[in-house]
């Protein structure tokens, strides 16, 4: 696909991407579909699970799962599966990560902290907070008192701004603790955005 741009383009695409994870219901008739299931609405659906290349509307990965079935122990491994599927050029620019606040889990969070993506809350503007509302050191004091210890950098988008929390867990960490540590930073980083 790259290869039919211009390279300019194509250079600018790579430089930084989004991988969107994403899940939807899909309704179906007929009581004998296999692959579906009931979900929390009573619908009958399937419930495709999706990783995009955002800013080409390409799908990278999908799964195909019941209406019943959670997307969470399964995004690490679709993470993984679209990391792959990006062409070399993409992999070595700066990834990003959106998904819904319900996918951050333990499992997804170390995988995305493995691979090196950065998590994007911003779904539109994907802007950083300017460096003058010193927005990294009050979520790390806010994960501090919520008993997270945390490590921060500044200026990772443009040398100036671009906050970016950074996690320097010991290598036998359990999977408990993971979700614990992402939960106490989320609860952290809500209390100081909202």
């Amino acid at each position: 696909m790259l290869a039919l741009l211009p390279e300019q383009q194509a250079a600018r695409l790579c430089a930084t991407v989004t991988i969107d994870l994403d899940t939807t219901d899909v309704e179906v008739y007929g009581r004998h579909k296999r692959g579906v299931a009931f979900n929390h609405q009573g619908q009958r659906v399937g419930r495709p699970h999706v990783a995009t290349w955002a800013e080409t509307a390409t799908v990278l990965a999908a799964d195909l799962m019941t209406g019943n079935d959670d997307p969470r122990p399964h995004a690490a491994e679709l993470l993984r599966r679209a990391l792959a599927a990006l062409p070399a050029a993409a992999r070595a620019g700066r990834i990003r990560l959106r998904a819904d606040a319900g996918y951050f889990a333990g499992e997804l969070a170390r995988a995305a902290l493995f691979a090196g993506v950065e998590f994007v809350a911003d779904r539109e503007a994907r802007t950083p907070f300017p460096r003058a509302q010193r927005v990294i050191e009050r979520i790390v004091a806010a994960c501090a008192d919520n008993g997270a210890l945390v490590y921060s950098s500044t200026g990772g988008a443009n040398g100036t701004d671009g906050d970016l929390i950074l996690f320097g867990p010991p290598l036998v960490i359990a999977d408990s603790q993971v979700d614990d540590l992402v939960l106490r930073c989320g609860k952290a980083i809500r209390a100081v955005l909202s």
